[in-house]
């Protein structure tokens, strides 16, 4: 096996870059669910060539554990993705991981996990990334599979979510790319501080830049801070909708 790093870049460039990957050892996390509030530990294994990413409840029966991470095992995009199994095991809150996993070129891994709902960590793919470096990945002995495009796919479902809590330096270049395709705004507020990090928006600047861009579709409103719930809701509401009219 021939030990490699993880750099999405560099792979990307990388013409040879056609070896399946997995991770040289072991690596280890914990932290707290988002949704679920609860403390949760996840462990990244090596898994073999051709596995795929899958997830392990080690909280449930051996039986009914394994939770392929697959587009046809998605079974809630609410708020967070969702997979799950026939047996109705579910493991939420994927795609900070998934993202990381994919970024960094692991094509299988086994994740154990002893509840139902990845930790958040930083609200980020960030600690996921730096977890991933930390195991290291090696080389497989199975070329990677890829999905060949062979015709173009012009959609209006193809289309994206703005989260303007996305991109913590200088947000508002990439709200202005994302604007002509948002379908859907996420707008996060901080109030007390935020629970994972704190970004001071300007939603007037934000507001302009979509109604530059023609966008009238809905205004969702995600608070992370740590103001009481019962003032800070009613304050965020009331800025959005003084911002957006």
């Amino acid at each position: 096996m021939k030990i490699v790093n993880a750099n999405p870049i560099s792979d990307r460039m990388n013409d040879s870059f056609v070896c399946q990957r997995t991770l040289k050892q072991i690596a280890f996390c914990e932290g707290v669910g988002l949704h679920s509030g609860e403390p949760v530990s996840l462990i990244l294994h090596p898994a073999p060539a051709g596995s795929g990413v899958v997830f392990k409840r080690s909280d449930v029966d051996v039986e009914k554990a394994i939770v392929a991470a697959s587009w046809d095992n998605v079974v809630d995009t609410r708020l967070c993705s969702t997979i799950g199994n026939e047996h109705d095991v579910r493991v939420s809150t994927v795609e900070h991981l998934m993202a990381a996993l994919s970024g960094c070129g692991v094509d299988n891994a086994l994740i154990e996990i002893d509840g139902p709902e990845v930790p958040i960590m930083d609200g980020s793919s960030g600690p996921f990334v730096e977890l991933i470096e930390t195991a290291g990945l090696v080389e497989q002995d199975e070329p990677r599979r890829v999905i060949r495009i062979l015709k173009s796919v012009d959609s209006p479902w193809l289309r994206a979510t703005m989260d303007t809590g996305n991109f913590l330096e200088d947000p508002y270049p990439q709200l202005e790319m994302m604007a002509p395709q948002t379908v859907y705004v996420q707008a996060k507020t901080y109030y007390g501080g935020g629970t994972w990090y704190t970004l001071d928006l300007d939603y007037a600047k934000i507001a302009e830049i979509l109604r530059r861009h023609n966008y009238h579709g809905y205004i969702s409103l995600e608070f992370e801070g740590k103001e009481d719930l019962m003032t800070a809701i009613p304050k965020s509401l009331a800025m959005l909708r003084k911002t957006f009219g």
